[in-house]
């Protein structure tokens, strides 16, 4: 499988997606300090732009995002801070998968149900780049 690997190195990828979908996260968020008290559900999706070439033909998972081990990250990082803005929230769970090998860009949508009366749910939802330097 290694000589498998290496012969792939030239291989280039175009615009290829991982989404990670439904993805349930428990963290304190909201403007008032009521809101934040109690961890709340939100919902969250993940769009991952990155090469997935050399992983289809080797079809390992080291030529890959793991993305199990991403979710996990996510999972933590929720139950260690707290927001008050779902846009606030997306940036760090942007941040933290533009800093995975071979991540180039990022799409999250975050979403949280019956903010306030009478509103089925409100969602942030931005796209991010690798910062090149």
């Amino acid at each position: 499988m290694k000589q498998k690997r290496q012969n792939l190195k030239q291989s280039g990828g175009g615009d290829d997606w991982i989404y990670l979908h439904g993805m349930r996260l428990k963290c304190n968020i909201g403007v008032t300090e009521r809101e934040r008290a109690k961890k709340q559900a939100i919902a969250v999706e993940v769009g991952l732009k990155c090469p997935l070439r050399r992983a289809g033909i080797s079809d390992c998972l080291e030529d890959t995002v793991d993305y199990a081990a991403l979710a996990g990250k996510i999972k933590a990082l929720a139950r260690k801070k707290t927001w008050r803005l779902l846009e606030a929230l997306a940036e760090d769970i942007a941040a933290l998968c533009l800093a995975g090998r071979g991540i180039r860009e990022v799409t999250v949508q975050a979403a949280k149900a019956r903010p306030v009366p009478g509103l089925a749910a409100a969602e942030a939802a931005i796209r991010r780049g690798r910062k090149i330097k």
